[in-house]
C-alpha cells in the first residue's frame, strides 16, 4: 500500500500536481506547533449543588466547598473530567459510567472540615479518604482532628497531597521520631527538618456574618453522609472514587 502511495504522489499529471512531494516537504516544514493540547471533549455548563457536588448523568462529582452555588463549567473526556471556575482548573475526576456513583475528595472539603473537625472521622468523606492516610490519622492525629484537618488544608495550599504527608511521616519516623508534629511534617515536606520556620495552625476567626455559612456548610457534609448512606443501603454497593 504504501509502495503503491508513494507511486501516486509521484504522477505528474498537470502544472498543478508537478513536485507534490517537494511542495508537500516545504508546507509540512513550515507548519509551527500548535499553542497547546488538542483535547477531545465536550464543554458543559452546571451550578454546584449543596454538596459540593455538580450531577452529571446521575454522577456525583465533587468541587471544592466554597464553591457552592456558583456556576462552572466542565470538559469532558472520554476517561476523565476537568471542572474549570473561570479559567480557574479546580477539580478533576476519572470519569464514571455508574449511575449512582459520588466520585468525592477529601481534600474539597477541609475548609468545611477546618469548621467543624469534630466531624471528620464520621464523615463519608473521610471514609472515602486513602487507607494509609486514615491510618496515619489512628497513630498520630487521633486526639486532635482539628490539628490533623488544618495540616490537610496547608499541604493542599502549598501544593502537597495526602500522600506526600503519609510520606514525610515515614521518614520521620524512620529517624527515631516517636510523635509527629504538624510543623515537623510541614518542614519534612518542604525537604528540611530544620530550620524550618514556625508556622501557626491557627485558622483565621470568621466574622460573625459567617456563622450561618458555617452551620450549612456542616449540614452539607450531614447531608451527603445520610444520602449516600441510603443509597448504598437501597442498591448494595459502594460508591467509587
Amino acid at each position: 500500500l504504501n509502495r503503491v502511495c508513494m507511486q501516486v504522489n509521484n504522477e505528474q499529471g498537470s502544472l498543478s500536481t508537478a513536485e507534490k512531494t517537494s511542495r508537500l516537504e516545504a508546507d509540512l516544514s513550515s507548519l509551527k506547533p500548535f499553542p497547546g493540547n488538542l483535547g477531545c471533549f465536550e464543554v458543559y455548563e452546571y451550578i454546584v449543588d449543596k454538596w459540593s457536588t455538580i450531577s452529571m448523568k446521575n454522577v456525583h462529582y465533587s468541587v471544592p466547598d466554597s464553591l457552592v452555588g456558583e456556576k462552572v463549567h466542565v470538559k469532558v473526556y472520554s476517561e476523565k473530567i476537568v471542572i474549570l471556575y473561570g479559567k480557574e482548573k479546580v477539580a478533576s475526576h476519572q470519569r464514571s459510567y455508574c449511575g449512582g456513583d459520588w466520585c468525592i475528595k477529601l481534600e474539597h472539603y477541609l475548609r468545611t472540615l477546618s469548621r467543624k473537625p469534630g466531624a471528620l472521622p464520621h464523615s463519608v468523606v473521610w471514609q472515602r479518604a486513602p487507607e494509609e492516610l486514615r491510618r496515619l490519622y489512628d497513630i498520630h492525629f487521633k486526639e486532635d482532628n482539628r490539628t490533623f484537618v488544618l495540616l490537610l488544608d496547608y499541604a493542599r495550599k502549598n501544593g502537597f497531597s495526602g500522600t506526600d504527608i503519609v510520606t514525610a511521616c515515614k521518614e520521620l519516623t524512620g529517624r527515631g521520631v516517636r510523635k509527629i508534629s504538624p510543623d515537623q511534617v510541614k518542614a519534612m515536606l518542604h525537604g528540611s527538618v530544620q530550620g524550618e520556620t514556625e508556622e501557626t495552625m491557627e485558622p483565621p476567626v470568621l466574622p460573625a456574618q459567617q456563622e450561618n455559612i458555617e452551620r450549612e456548610a456542616v449540614d452539607m457534609l450531614e447531608g451527603i453522609t445520610a444520602l449516600m448512606t441510603g443509597y448504598n443501603e437501597v442498591h448494595d454497593i459502594i460508591p467509587t472514587i
